[in-house]
């Protein structure tokens, strides 16, 4: 075997191990192992499991930013169709992410060492500059001076989201019938043939001026006011009194004195201190890597003491991470249900309201996602099953509301791969909130994505046609 292809070798297998187990649990010998080489083979080529990861996250994605930029020129130089230009845009994606999406997946969601790096410093410009010139040529936004940033980190969340579906949830897949799809869907929109009542805002689509700052005045108001229970800042509320819990109540001043007691805290709020504190232990660690030595720390208390409130490491992880990670969904898909049988909102509106509450539970939800896919990969497929594999699960629920709503018909888009997009949507942009640390303003940001959803991304007129030069 040449050095260039044992090179390329290791990274294959350095990144199955990587998603398997972590950045933490992958070890050096263990990749040689499954090489069939010796650990100092490895380090001929590599200088640490560092460089090593690095290689396996930077080097397919460089291959795949090229390839992309490289073919849609070409295509564009043959005049080929806009659309065609986007179903071989996706088929790219696709057939890249399959091999490099679980391992990115993993690197950005649990690998709290160097993610925010990665991603600020490498995968954001990346897909930026390359989604971007692509997409801003075809639609035409450039000479609008609009801010594509919304519609980069969606259609990147779009792909990634696929990716780590099919490592969770394998099943036979179409994968140009796929890139058509997402070609229809995010480049001409919603299809003609929707139910009566269904009508594209006539300035919906997002080239008033800009991304997730823009407000695009065409689509309807946002749901009620934050003192209206049905609105979107109380349905935050209750999310984040779901996944966090009760703010831990602030102790009253005690006077001076050499034998001042402290407080005791009652019970409910001893196990939800203890609860915030797992939490804070288990996303930072993972559940592997955890101790329960320093999550009593974290709370304040003995192992001792924590052992008498919860019975063993599993059952705080079922009660601080996979327990609420589940309950989001099952009030959100609750919360989109009620929305969807108010009788006086139309198409669109249902639309906007689901975007609402899907950004804010992905939003909120995000920091747990890692460790509940992640850090067992065995129990993260436990977990999709649960929350996506039935016809009552709140995934096929959700799915049920938004392809009514909007009136998909296949072939040209079945409800399950809108789903699939829509969700990736909203985990890109809930992603590159946590990465770079920012609020997200949820109605304008939903009001995007709804655009680009019912009037797509397409060049004024009849433009059949692209240059990418």
């Amino acid at each position: 075997m040449s050095p260039e292809d044992r090179r390329a070798q290791i990274i294959d297998e350095a990144r199955a191990l990587f998603v398997e187990l972590g950045y933490g649990g992958a070890r050096i010998h263990d990749i040689a192992v499954r090489a069939g080489i010796t650990d100092a083979f490895i380090y001929y080529h590599f200088d640490s499991k560092r460089e090593l990861y690095h290689a396996a996250i930077r080097e397919p994605i460089e291959v795949l930013i090229h390839d992309l930029v490289e073919e849609s020129n070409a295509m564009s130089s043959r005049h080929a169709t806009h659309q065609e230009i986007l179903r071989h845009f996706h088929e790219l994606m696709l057939r890249y992410m399959t091999d490099i999406g679980p391992l990115l997946g993993v690197a950005l969601l649990s690998d709290k060492l160097d993610a925010k790096e990665l991603y600020n410093e490498f995968v954001l410009p990346k897909f930026s500059a390359a989604i971007g010139s692509i997409l801003a040529e075809l639609t035409g936004w450039h000479d609008q001076e609009v801010d594509l940033e919304v519609l980069v980190e969606a259609t990147f969340g779009v792909h990634l989201g696929i990716a780590l579906w099919r490592l969770l949830a394998p099943g036979p897949e179409n994968q140009r019938s796929m890139a058509r799809q997402l070609g229809t869907l995010f480049g001409g929109g919603i299809p003609l043939g929707s139910p009566p009542g269904f009508e594209v805002p006539a300035a919906s689509a997002p080239r008033a001026k800009a991304g997730r700052r823009a407000k695009a005045k065409a689509l309807p108001a946002a749901a009620g006011e934050q003192g209206d229970p049905g609105s979107v800042e109380a349905f935050r509320a209750k999310m984040t009194q779901m996944l966090h819990g009760p703010a831990a109540p602030a102790e009253a001043a005690a006077p001076a004195g050499p034998e001042v007691r402290r407080r005791r805290m009652s019970e409910d709020a001893r196990r939800a201190s203890i609860l915030r504190a797992a939490r804070e232990v288990f996303v930072a660690a993972g559940v592997k890597e955890a101790r329960t030595k320093d999550i009593a720390s974290t709370a304040g208390i003995t192992e001792a003491f924590m052992f008498r409130v919860f019975r063993s490491k599993d059952e705080l992880y079922q009660e601080a991470v996979e327990g609420p990670a589940g309950a989001v969904w099952q009030l959100l898909t609750v919360e989109i249900e009620t929305v969807a049988k108010d009788p006086t909102l139309t198409g669109p509106e249902i639309l906007l309201r689901v975007n609402e509450r899907i950004l804010v539970a992905l939003v909120e939800v995000a920091p747990l996602l890692g460790v509940v896919l992640f850090s067992d990969i065995d129990r993260g497929k436990r977990f999709v099953e649960m929350v996506a594999s039935t016809r009552s699960s709140p995934f096929r629920r959700i799915q049920k509301v938004i392809s009514q709503a909007a009136g998909w018909k296949p072939p040209a888009i079945t409800s399950e791969v809108a789903m699939k997009a829509i969700m990736g949507v909203h985990l890109g942009l809930a992603l590159d909130a946590m990465l770079r640390e920012r609020e997200i303003d949820i109605p304008e940001t939903a009001r995007c994505i709804t655009a680009m959803l019912i009037a797509g991304v397409r060049a004024d007129g009849d433009r059949e046609t692209a240059s990418l030069a």
